[in-house]
């Protein structure tokens, strides 16, 4: 199973969250505190009716959906299980998150949309989203919190598997860090602290990391692009696949990269495939695909749930901070 969380590929054992991937939601919450969720204001400044929560965050989502799949398909076939439902739990999710404390208006989540269709790739999985998706909510530092756009810091400091976390201040190079999001804008966390991103060609290291979509030379000790479907392959000779478009190399200094196959919930995994829409887990002595649970489902057991829902007393259940304790 390959997932991918903060652009990271693991390959055939565990399942992260894109929670980082996402920047908290902050991808489809973008906006300012002119307006409430209520009553947002007219996207094009005219005196026609705006459009409803419902339009703005199925176009949000359909935004972030469709970069994701451009820049990290296999996070959408793998979390998701294609873009259907990417589209379906963005867009649920999205609404959802207005009506959240601490939340504010929604006027800007038309042009979150359209920034989002222009970023790179390297920006995308780096976290770094436009201005437009980029907002701050009511709520104080160390208040309770599930998303970064209730906060007046713009970062709630959560727990990936609870959901629950505390609204903090981002932080700056060289200060401590324990995931990319709680970083400002620009940088990422590597070796517990804030570190500028190096970009193609850059001197790279423990302390200096490269943008996700390229790798650390390991000889040269420069920043590079993974290589592309087709292209020669060894991971040991500094020439690995890319991760994040759900290539992998059958077998190193003797064959090209190849793309994985999907299998479905319920069929066995195979060398070489990856679980659409969950996790490979042994069942019955064999590895079988099993989906991520759903919305209302049970989660006593691995897989957990499908992102982003979050799995509190063996349910299946949307963020909230009802279930968080202070």
């Amino acid at each position: 199973m390959i997932a991918i969380g903060v652009a990271c590929a693991v390959l055939a054992s565990s399942c992260t969250s894109t929670d980082n991937l996402t920047g908290g939601q902050t991808q489809l919450d973008g906006g300012s505190d002119a307006t409430t969720a209520d009553a947002p204001s007219t996207i094009d400044g005219s005196d026609a009716a705006s459009p409803s929560l419902d339009e703005l965050c199925s176009t949000s989502a359909t935004a972030f959906c469709t970069k994701l799949a451009s820049c990290a398909p296999v996070s959408v076939s793998q979390q998701y299980g294609g873009p259907a439902t990417c589209n379906e739990r963005q867009k649920t999710n999205c609404i959802n998150t207005y009506k959240l404390p601490g939340v504010l208006g929604t006027d800007m989540l038309a042009a979150c949309a359209s920034d989002l269709a222009k970023l790179s790739c390297g920006d995308l999985l780096n976290i770094q989203t436009p201005p437009s998706c980029r907002r701050s909510g009511k709520l104080d530092d160390a208040a309770t919190c599930v998303t970064d756009i209730q906060c007046k810091s713009a970062y709630c400091n959560n727990d990936p598997n609870t959901g629950c976390g505390k609204c903090a201040p981002r932080v700056g190079v060289g200060q401590a860090c324990t995931n990319h999001g709680g970083c400002d804008v620009g940088l990422l966390c590597a070796g517990g602290a804030c570190r500028a991103i190096v970009q193609a060609n850059g001197t790279c290291g423990p302390n200096l990391p490269c943008s996700l979509d390229l790798f650390c030379n390991s000889t040269s000790q420069k920043c590079e692009p993974y290589k592309k479907q087709n292209e020669a392959c060894d991971p040991s000779m500094n020439a690995p696949c890319d991760p994040s478009r759900g290539l992998m190399c059958p077998q190193p200094g003797s064959s090209n990269c190849t793309a994985i196959g999907w299998v479905q919930p319920g069929q066995p995994c195979a060398n070489g495939s990856a679980c659409s829409g969950g996790v490979c887990r042994n069942v019955n002595m064999v590895a079988t695909c099993s989906a991520f649970p759903k919305l209302g489902e049970s989660c006593t057991s691995l897989p957990q749930c499908g992102y982003p829902f979050v799995c509190i007393a063996g349910q299946c259940v949307e963020r909230d901070p009802a279930f968080c304790a202070d």
